[in-house]
């Protein structure tokens, strides 16, 4: 007996229609391609991508576990704002605002330099010397601010540590890099990629949730060459939840994705005040409405000549009947809308607004000391989780390519701020002052403050000689203490 309720065959697993440009799928058909891609890739060194998996994986939001007591529309709201693609942040990064907010703090931070402390006493003045000269030559600060410019821009980037060892090997960078291999003078410079050029390829053990490398690419393609992630350091600006890291071709979320509705709203908000501005005026002439539509072209021609002549330094001539009025639009809260709209974009960029727009902190109660201190501990967690691992993977290839095997080192980034001649000579006066009284305490001796000056670049007495032992003096009367 036919029953129309009764769900056939076909009707029971529905075709799945998939649109090419997102090729969005539901929740289940996205489970069975992960599990037949990582069953796949089970025993293959390489996993291999597929476009359709890394670059629309798209979790849904009918999954098990997922929404929970969230309103749909509000959870619908927090999904859209998903990854952009790297074409429309390259393209968003182009307005001065998203530069702006891409570029300042990573100019404060990197500005200054880094001081390198070694700790190995085999090494000398000259061979630290040596080392930051290398660092000049191969413009090491330079490069850690493009690639956390870009970072900041484009979510992640790639930064690939060369070695001349691959002109003799063609397979170096697919092998993992070891330190006690790296020959002397080998070390060839580093370069930054942009993860539009950059494809992962994950192996069996990325898809382990108890490894260290879950979810973290074993290869990295560049141009048909293959690189061991050993050979490489990822700069991500912010990190992306396990569950999106396909979706983001395992990279990190960028500020212009975060940071791009907070800037159109505030340029709109903006232009909406210059169209004000030129419209605030608004004049209202009292006459008789219906003598005016029953002579229409009259009429239209008089407002016509009206518009024509109308500015803000002529004579008006009306009818003894008429009344005119002009009404003021009123501006005052204009500003502070405004100011509101680029705060917000200064917040999601983690900066002051003065900073930002390069302008003056308003009002008597605000002396920017707290915008100052929360800035400086934003510009100091970029130093450290930011720049400090592109350092360190420098360092370990330059000792030994220097010919230095055996080495530690501590990096100290220079005071982010510029102080005034007043403030250093201030600073310098408590530094002396605390001098006097530890050694007055015995606790430190002449020399050790002799050594704290020459090696304060602040002190004005960096360029002093080392202090050398006095020689014995055969002359020296040891009942007075003195020579």
């Amino acid at each position: 007996m036919f029953n129309p309720f009764k769900k056939t065959k076909a009707q029971d697993t529905p075709p799945k229609v998939i649109d090419q440009r997102t090729k969005t799928i539901d929740d289940s058909e996205q489970r069975r391609e992960l599990m037949a891609t990582i069953n796949k890739s089970m025993g293959s060194p390489a996993f291999n991508t597929d476009p359709g998996f890394v670059q629309n994986y798209q979790p849904s939001l009918q999954g098990q576990g997922v929404g929970g007591s969230v309103p749909t529309a509000m959870l619908e709201w927090y999904a859209s704002h998903h990854f952009i693609g790297y074409q429309a942040c390259a393209l968003m990064a182009q307005h001065w605002l998203v530069s702006a907010a891409c570029d300042i703090p990573v100019d404060d931070a990197i500005r200054n330099g880094f001081d390198l402390s070694v700790t190995d006493k085999k090494l000398n003045t000259d061979s630290i010397a040596d080392i930051k000269a290398f660092f000049k030559k191969i413009k090491l600060n330079e490069k850690i601010t493009l690639a956390l410019k870009k970072a900041r821009a484009m979510g992640w980037v790639l930064v690939i540590i060369k070695n001349k060892t691959d002109e003799t090997r063609p397979d170096y960078y697919e092998m993992p890099f070891n330190a006690d291999g790296v020959e002397k003078d080998s070390f060839k410079n580093m370069t930054v990629v942009e993860p539009y050029y950059v494809t992962p390829q994950l192996s069996s053990d990325s898809y382990n949730p108890n490894s260290d490398h879950f979810y973290e690419p074993e290869y990295w393609l560049v141009s048909g060459k293959k690189y061991h992630h050993s050979h490489c350091v990822v700069v991500r600006h912010c990190e992306v939840p396990d569950l999106l890291k396909p979706n983001y071709y395992f990279g990190g979320i960028s500020l212009t994705q975060q940071i791009f509705e907070a800037v159109y709203a505030a340029i709109s908000a903006t232009d909406e005040a210059n169209r004000l501005l030129m419209t605030k005026r608004l004049l209202v002439n009292q006459g008789d409405v219906d003598s005016a539509l029953m002579n229409q072209g009259q009429f239209e021609q008089k407002m016509s000549f009206f518009q024509r002549v109308r500015n803000n330094f002529g004579v008006q001539l009306i009818d003894s009947s008429e009344t005119l009025t002009q009404l003021e639009t009123a501006l005052a809260e204009v500003t502070d809308v405004i100011e509101q709209k680029f705060q917000l974009v200064a917040a999601v960029s983690r900066m002051p607004l003065n900073k930002l727009m390069q302008t003056q902190l308003k009002g008597f109660a605000s002396s920017g000391d707290s915008e100052s201190e929360v800035y400086r501990q934003t510009l100091e967690s970029t130093q450290t989780h930011k720049a400090n691992p592109i350092i360190e993977a420098i360092m370990i290839r330059v000792f030994p390519s220097l010919g230095i095997k055996e080495f530690c080192f501590d990096i100290a980034w220079n005071q982010t701020g510029s102080p005034s001649p007043k403030e250093i000579a201030e600073l310098n006066l408590v530094k002396a002052q605390n001098d006097l009284a530890l050694i007055e305490a015995g606790t430190i001796t002449g020399i050790d403050s002799y050594n704290r000056i020459k090696s304060d670049p602040q002190s004005g007495y960096d360029n002093l000689a080392e202090y050398q032992e006095p020689s014995p003096d055969a002359n020296f009367d040891s009942s007075y203490g003195i020579g």
